[in-house]
């Protein structure tokens, strides 16, 4: 059905539809309105409380799709001119869907709580279940209770953000509808959700970016705006929180890539808070991917920041920052192997702002600098101390065990253990092979044995042992078991990597290689001076090299410029390419959007198509329906058949009428045969009967006769004594009454004259009023008889002289016809009897025939066309159409025309007898200086052709000027 153009109909008609159990058509009702063209027109003071009753009933239906589609329509309605009214229905969603998951939340743990029996044991059906899925009772409770809801406030949360994007009127709308998504996903923990919600916010800002380029849109995201911009990086600050909070690493990093990409466009400087956060996370995510090196780097960039406003920091916070900046740096391990991968660090490093991938001893270097030993705590600077100043292999573990059981005691150190550890181990291990040639694997292990949560298995100990050979190559071992020692051999190549150990003996290999070094120094310088021929040699060698390189430097010259050139070009080509693609690739996009746009205006079309079929089968249904369900109460009610209420959805009302008809008929059917039956017994049964009842009725009519009379007589006795009694009453009361008599006799003549008197006065006041106003009443209508008799006798006279003008006027008219039917007579007869040659005279009226003798009785041709002339015999009638004849003339002030359509002859101003010569023409008024005068006239009265309907059409035809024949 069309929707109700009235807004409070439409709200009252909703109601009365939610009040009869109809919700789904209630909101069906609500959402044609919505979409209908004619709510344009109407107030926002309207139209906002059926928005709002349209949310309710999508939510209360968990019709997500239909309120996307509502959303979208009222944000075309009111964002021009009212952003607070879209804000409030957004809001009122958003708090209806969360009231409904909260309230499906507290239902299902009170399904789990309010358990009937806590002693009775599992059902076969509870037990059956548990077997065949994992799931427990609450949770299966909470998927079919809960999970519905948060489906649909998801879906509540990704519909409004879609409708608020790509708007600068509601960047702030849509800022705070992305903080509420992410507290959801963070109450609820929601990861999925979240993921997408994620993806979903980048979506947004790439189309809003390439929308932002494209000319003629409305209210665009202007990504240069400092304030928007700063809007979408506290956005992405938060987004940055919540996933570390929900330990999505893998999305932080992303959310980290967000927000630096944010960084790099936005021109206003960023919030301390944010930035100390975004550092904070960037090394929180380092430390689970465990890259020891630049989660050091990203405390490096935090103690920095902190360093700096180090007056206004809070007590202990430097501290902090500068004991895990110190102490992650020590985690990173001697041969840092997290810098393979190149294009990786240099991400990395943009990450952090820096210039240059950062390194072990930068980063150390960088700690020194800014005095970080100062504010460390006293434990980590200890430990700094014993590995980077005074690191001893035998001493290490007498040094390390006071640190340690300090240092893992600290919570919020126990994710370095681990990494600590190894460090140690290989620094030990290196050192340990630079002393020792064969030791007992036992010291090893005593030596490598530390406090927990720093101890290790011997299990361990050997594994990071022979790990640590593997890794660094800086040393080689053997390891006997059955002898339980360890040998370390010599390396003969510079393949290890002392970075960051302290050589505390050299090994013979080393010697070794030294000398040998020396040696060929010595006798490259001594042998030019013992053979001079290779001294010749060589300078004839170098002689040949310059004269080389000095002809090959200008082909290398012209060759360079050559490539030069040759890569300008390309470089131009290149460019021009890209911008080619680049234009190609706004095009596409302006194309793909405006295709989406019309398949999304299309989609909108059918679905409203659909959805009008839908809704037009559904009242039909419901109509038939309601129709059937009329009928089966009606024929439960008569108690003919008995139909079953539930099941009708398989019967139709023909069904039912012809259930009807069919149970009727055979209990009509039933009915005569018991007619019948009783018919043929009826006599002589009842015929008994009545013999027998005869003298029953006699002796109960007696007996009934004698309880009457005694009844009577016990009836009149009481009456007549409480009649004896009423009359000895009222004698009493008669004597009482009677000495008061007098009294009230004196006091009622008193009243009766008061009242006469009264009475009297008033009449004489309302007979006097009266004969005044019956005076006035007669006066008035004497007037309103003298004025009608005077307006009567106006009338009359004005009738009179209209009559007068009338009859003179139509006077006038027949003798004026006199005159031109005298004229026309004339004219037939002065002109010739024989019919002239086309050819040699043409006439202005076609082929008109000339009036005979009896023209006077033809009508005359006319150069006005198929205008039928009028007739004379009705004088009513006039040539002149309205106008009234001047009785001089006819022609009214018209001058006859110079040129003659009648050939050279000058017609007379007079006719015969001194009258005016009438003229066909009426009293148009001819043009002069053109040779035909009738070629753009118009008939005298055009409107009265009609009243000559019965007079003959002229020969003639439409008048032809001469250059059409």
């Amino acid at each position: 059905m069309p929707p109700i153009s009235s807004p409070e109909n439409v709200l009252k008609r909703a109601e009365e539809l939610v009040s009869m159990e109809k919700p789904s058509a209630a909101l069906e009702l609500l959402y044609d309105t919505i979409l209908s063209k004619r709510t344009r027109n109407v107030s926002l003071t309207f139209l906002e409380p059926i928005v709002l009753r349209f949310v309710e009933l999508s939510v209360d239906l968990r019709k997500g799709k239909i309120v996307k589609d509502g959303l979208h329509q009222y944000k075309k309605l009111v964002v021009p001119t009212s952003v607070p009214s879209l804000q409030a229905v957004v809001d009122k969603l958003l708090v209806l869907a969360e009231e409904k998951v909260t309230c499906a939340q507290e239902k299902a743990d009170q399904i789990t709580v309010d358990d009937e029996d806590l002693e009775a044991e599992q059902s076969p059906e509870d037990l059956l279940m548990s077997t065949v899925s994992s799931e427990q009772t609450k949770d299966r409770t909470d998927r079919e209770l809960v999970t519905p809801w948060l489906k649909f406030l998801w879906e509540a949360y990704r519909s409004v953000l879609d409708v608020l994007r790509n708007s600068s009127k509601l960047e702030t709308l849509y800022s705070e509808v992305v903080t509420q998504a992410f507290q959801f996903c963070l109450r609820y923990q929601r990861k999925t959700e979240f993921r997408r919600l994620c993806d979903l916010l980048r979506n947004h800002l790439q189309m809003a970016a390439q929308q932002s380029k494209l000319p003629n849109q409305t209210n665009p995201v202007d990504l240069t705006d400092p304030d928007t911009l700063q809007l979408f990086l506290d956005t992405r600050f938060e987004q940055l929180g919540v996933a570390v909070k929900l330990e999505l690493w893998q999305e932080a990093f992303r959310s980290v890539e967000d927000v630096h990409t944010l960084l790099t466009a936005s021109r206003r400087p960023i919030k301390l808070a944010n930035m100390a956060s975004y550092y904070e996370t960037l090394a929180r995510i380092f430390a689970v991917g465990n890259n020891h090196l630049f989660h050091a780097a990203a405390w490096s960039k935090y103690y920095s920041m902190v360093y700096h406003t180090r007056h206004s920091a809070p007590e202990g916070e430097l501290e902090r920052i500068a004991s895990y900046f110190l102490l992650s740096v020590l985690c990173i391990p001697s041969s840092n192997r997290e810098d393979v991968v190149e294009s990786r660090s240099h991400r990395l490093s943009t990450l952090l702002n820096l210039t240059q991938v950062p390194t072990r001893e930068l980063l150390m270097q960088s700690a020194m600098a800014k005095n970080v030993l100062q504010y460390v705590r006293p434990e980590i600077k200890e430990l700094y101390l014993v590995l980077e100043t005074n690191f001893h292999p035998l001493l290490l573990k007498e040094r390390l065990e006071p640190i340690f059981e300090v240092v893992g005691k600290v919570k919020a150190y126990q994710s370095y253990v681990q990494p600590l550890l190894k460090v140690v181990m290989g620094r030990l291990f290196k050192q340990l092979s630079q002393v020792y040639t064969t030791t007992r694997l036992e010291q090893i292990v005593e030596l490598a044995t530390f406090p927990a949560p720093f101890n290790l298995s011997r299990f361990d100990i050997e594994q990071e042992l022979v790990l640590g050979a593997h890794a660094n190559h800086s040393y080689r071992i053997r390891i006997d078991h059955e002898q339980g020692s360890v040998t370390f051999l010599d390396s003969l190549s510079e393949c290890g990597n002392n970075y960051g150990n302290q050589i505390l003996e050299e090994t013979p290999s080393d010697l070794i290689s030294q000398q040998l070094r020396k040696l060929a120094v010595c006798l490259n310088e001594v042998l030019p001076q013992v053979d001079s021929r290779v001294a010749s040699s060589a300078a004839s060698e170098h002689a040949s090299i310059v004269a080389n390189a000095q002809r090959s430097l200008a082909d290398e010259n012209e060759k360079f410029l050559s490539r030069r050139k040759l890569q300008e070009e390309r470089s131009a080509e290149a460019k021009k390419q890209q911008q080619e693609r680049e234009a190609a690739a706004a095009k596409e996009r302006a194309d793909r959007l405006a295709a989406e746009r019309a398949a999304e205006e299309q989609r909108l079309l059918n679905e409203a198509r659909e959805r009008e079929e839908e809704r037009i089968r559904r009242e039909r249904q419901a109509i038939q329906d309601e129709q059937k369900r009329a009928l089966a109460e009606e024929i439960n009610a008569r108690g003919i058949i008995k139909v079953d209420m539930e099941n009708l959805d398989n019967v139709d009302n023909e069904t039912l009428r012809r259930m009807q008809i069919e149970q009727l008929e055979r209990d009509d059917q039933e009915l005569r045969g018991r007619m019948t039956a009783v018919a043929r017994r009826h006599d002589h049964l009842e015929r008994a009967y009545r013999k027998e009842e005869a003298a029953i009725w006699i002796a109960d009519g007696k007996e009934q006769e004698s309880r009457d009379r005694e009844a009577y007589e016990e009836r009149k006795k009481l009456l007549i004594e409480s009649a004896k009694a009423r009359a000895a009453q009222n004698s009493i009361l008669r004597e009482r009454y009677a000495r008061m008599a007098g009294a009230f006799d004196k006091y009622m003549e008193g009243v009766n004259e008061r009242r006469h008197a009264i009475y009297l006065e008033k009449k004489a006041k309302n007979d006097a009023l009266l004969a005044q106003a019956k005076e006035a009443r007669r006066e008035q209508v004497l007037k309103e008889r003298e004025a009608a008799a005077e307006k009567a006798r106006l009338e009359a006279e004005e009738q009179a002289r209209m009559a007068a003008e009338r009859t003179e006027r139509e006077k006038r008219i027949v003798e004026e016809r006199e005159k031109m039917a005298a004229e026309r007579a004339r004219r037939a007869v002065d002109s010739p009897r024989s019919t002239p040659d086309p050819a040699a005279r043409s006439s202005p009226f076609g082929n008109a025939r000339p009036a005979g003798a009896a023209g006077a009785a033809k009508p005359v041709s006319s150069p006005f066309g198929n205008a039928r002339p009028v007739e004379a015999s009705k004088p009513a009638s006039s040539p002149f159409g309205n106008a009234k004849p001047v009785s001089s003339s006819p022609f009214g002030n018209a001058k006859p025309v110079s040129k003659s359509p009648f050939g050279n002859a000058r017609p007379s101003p007079t006719g015969a007898g001194g009258a005016p010569r009438s003229s066909p023409f009426g009293s148009a008024k001819p043009v002069e200086g053109r040779s035909n005068p009738f070629g753009n006239a118009k008939p005298a009265d055009t409107g009265n052709s009609s009243n000559s309907s019965s007079t003959s059409r002229p020969s003639g035809g439409a008048y032809r000027p001469p250059s059409r024949r």
